[in-house]
């Protein structure tokens, strides 16, 4: 899996090693299969980068496939001799299989279900990696934790944090709040030991957030400018992810006015040491399009996964008539870790993505100092 990153400006330090750390995050959680002991993912950088700093070019990344040598001449390129008999012809529900092969007229659905996997998102992982070391130089942080895991509620309050709450529990959102207690641990494995006994998958759902965003990122002008959309965007395009909330964009639609927005606190303004603060962060850090100085908070709503077994009733692509699979795609059973994971790659991008658009430079240090400068200009509003 390849993947092109461009935009970065001169003299980033890159750190491979947090990279596959990133990757090797991705990989673990409670419900996944047999293929995360197979493959070990690991990141090569083919250019962009010279002598562990980047050089302005584009940045391409390659995360390779350990299993792909069983699959090379079913994947393969060259024109083969002989027709393949490895193909999928039975689509399952949930997944694109049928509805790609319609859209582009195979008979194969193997040409979509391979391109479709959530097995791609190891690419996304690597890039926002980069995203991670870039934000991080300028103190930005993010994390995520699990809400709920199937059918079990983990988060009691996922009201969205303000910078206050996280200042005053700084350890639990650096250290604590991806990782999973022994009792949530103890409810999850519980769970997916059904699921797996009676062949099915769950889903879930993840809460990212992100701090120490300065306000500015984004923009009200046009709808594609706006910092809510491209991240509702970018991260329903998560394979598996089929609802995100900014804030707590739901509870909001059934409240009032006063009580659905976030109040100034302030008091708080002649303090040289915080933006102009929020009593509560409903509006997860985004006011029309703009970042507004509180964390930037999200919530994304996994699906069960589309490889059950046995596996559901299914069609012929050649012939039309219903037809009973006999096996099944290698599966997980849940993979709402892994998705955990890599949501807060894609929001790492997209918040990358608003922030080299305010600060422009090609040099990385130039970047850096007008970031610091745009802070202190904020007058008693700034960190």
């Amino acid at each position: 899996m390849v993947g092109i990153i461009s935009g970065f400006p001169a003299g980033l330090q890159i750190d491979i090693e947090f990279i596959d750390r990133q990757l090797e995050k991705r990989q673990q959680g409670i419900g996944r299969s047999m293929r995360q002991q197979i493959e070990k993912d690991r990141v090569k950088i083919l250019s962009g980068v010279r002598h562990g700093l980047t050089i302005g070019s584009p940045i391409a990344v390659v995360v390779e496939n350990r299993d792909h040598e069983n699959w090379r001449e079913v994947m393969s390129v060259e024109k083969q001799s002989e027709p393949v008999e490895e193909k999928s012809a039975y689509p399952r529900p949930g997944h694109a299989d049928l509805a790609g092969a319609l859209k582009w007229g195979f008979d194969d659905s193997r040409n979509v279900l391979e391109r479709a996997s959530g097995r791609s998102t190891a690419v996304t992982v690597a890039l926002g990696a980069i995203c991670k070391l870039f934000l991080g130089e300028m103190g930005m942080q993010i994390d995520s934790r699990i809400i709920a895991y199937g059918k079990e509620k983990l988060v009691k309050d996922p009201t969205p944090p303000t910078n206050d709450d996280i200042s005053k529990s700084e350890e639990h959102w650096l250290q604590k709040s991806s990782g999973l207690s022994d009792e949530s641990s103890a409810k999850i494995e519980s769970a997916v030991k059904e699921a797996r006994e009676k062949g099915d998958t769950l889903g879930g759902v993840v809460q990212v957030v992100a701090w120490k965003i300065p306000p500015g990122l984004g923009s009200c002008a046009l709808p594609d400018e706006r910092l809510d959309s491209r991240l509702a965007s970018s991260v329903m395009g998560v394979p598996g992810i089929k609802a995100v909330e900014i804030g707590a964009g739901i509870s909001q639609a059934g409240s009032t006015g006063n009580e659905a927005h976030d109040r100034f606190a302030i008091a708080k303004n002649s303090d040289p040491e915080s933006w102009y603060s929020r009593t509560s962060n409903l509006a997860g850090g985004i006011e029309g399009g703009i970042s507004n100085g509180e964390p930037v908070s999200l919530t994304a709503w996994m699906k069960p996964l589309a490889s059950v077994n046995p596996p559901m009733e299914s069609i012929d692509l050649k012939t039309g008539k219903a037809v009973q699979p006999d096996s099944t795609e290698r599966s997980d059973v849940a993979a709402v870790e892994s998705a955990a994971c890599v949501l807060k790659a894609v929001v790492a991008m997209e918040l990358a993505r608003a922030h080299r658009e305010k600060f422009g430079d090609d040099r990385f240090e130039t970047v850096k100092k007008d970031w610091e400068r745009y802070v202190e200009s904020m007058n008693g509003r700034g960190q």
